[in-house]
């Protein structure tokens, strides 16, 4: 059964949201990764963190956002009502994966990077920039 995933930064806002527990969008309707088995990836192929536990976690296991799932980590704050969804742009290609390292040990910390930071980091991942519709 799919389920429709949420997820919330440290603050508590709603993020970036899965509908299909592959494919993740922010609610501007940019795709900005997909979840293959626990690992958290960019179009291009780059591993960019893991998805365990409820948690998206960043390369060194650091806590990047979570869902409603969400068991272990740092306190959670309260949760801010979700927006509404924008018109989902189109997914680019998949490219080839880089090799899968072991994970890292789950850390009870927040990352140092906010998951604003986090996502902003794929405008350059795709030809033409985060959400320029173009596919490859």
């Amino acid at each position: 059964m799919i389920v429709s995933i949420t997820f919330y930064d440290r603050s508590g806002a709603p993020i970036a949201y899965s509908e299909d527990d592959r494919h993740m969008y922010l609610f501007g309707g940019e795709p900005v990764g997909y979840l293959d088995a626990e690992a958290f990836f960019s179009y291009r192929g780059e591993l960019l963190g893991w998805f365990e536990d409820g948690w998206l976690r960043d390369k060194d296991g650091r806590c990047i956002a979570y869902s409603d799932q969400a068991a272990g980590g740092p306190p959670l704050p309260e949760k801010l009502r979700r927006p509404s969804q924008s018109v989902r742009q189109t997914l680019p290609l998949l490219e080839r994966q880089d090799p899968r390292p072991l994970r890292p040990m789950h850390s009870n910390a927040w990352s140092t990077l906010t998951a604003q930071d986090f996502f902003s980091r794929f405008r350059h991942s795709w030809p033409g920039g985060l959400g320029s519709g173009h596919t490859r």
